[in-house]
């Protein structure tokens, strides 16, 4: 297994301050993953395909299996409207009406008496349509994370 670093990408945006984006590379076994640090996302995962060898001497050629921009620029300026490969957050899924509800239970402190519970409404911003999506236009996928080189096999964001 090795970890290696690609070269990284340097972002500059009228909204946006200046970032770079790190990117790496895990191989093992022939199967090839490539890691962003824009929206922690996985941007290729290269397996080989041994339906396509044809002698032995043959390099054995691989397929991305992986929905992905051309490059972490477009995903950047396009503020990975799809979401390919990234992690999505603060909620996976959509949030119908952009809103959900939560009961609050607390104890009246003065009194120790029972709990006093309270229907609380919170409104998300909406980014699809009528509902809250993956986290809005703010989400984890449109972050640019920091990473840092754990050993010759990891990454963490």
């Amino acid at each position: 297994m090795g970890l290696t670093e690609l070269p990284s990408v340097q972002i500059n945006s009228c909204d946006r301050s200046s970032s770079t984006i790190r990117l790496f590379q895990l191989t093992l076994n022939g199967v090839t993953v490539e890691l962003s640090a824009l929206g922690a996302s996985v941007t290729k995962v290269l397996l080989p395909n041994y339906s396509k060898k044809t002698t032995p001497e043959d390099t054995l050629p691989v397929d991305d299996v992986v929905l992905s921009y051309a490059s972490q620029k477009r995903q950047y300026d396009d503020k990975n409207k799809p979401f390919f490969g990234a992690i999505v957050g603060r909620v996976a899924n959509r949030i119908k009406d952009g809103r959900f509800q939560l009961l609050h239970k607390q104890k009246e402190e003065i009194s120790n008496g029972p709990a006093v519970e309270t229907l609380e409404t919170y409104q998300l911003e909406k980014n699809n349509g009528p509902n809250h999506l993956h986290g809005g236009f703010d989400g984890f996928c449109h972050k640019i994370w920091c990473a840092n080189i754990i050993n010759d096999q990891a990454v963490q964001f």
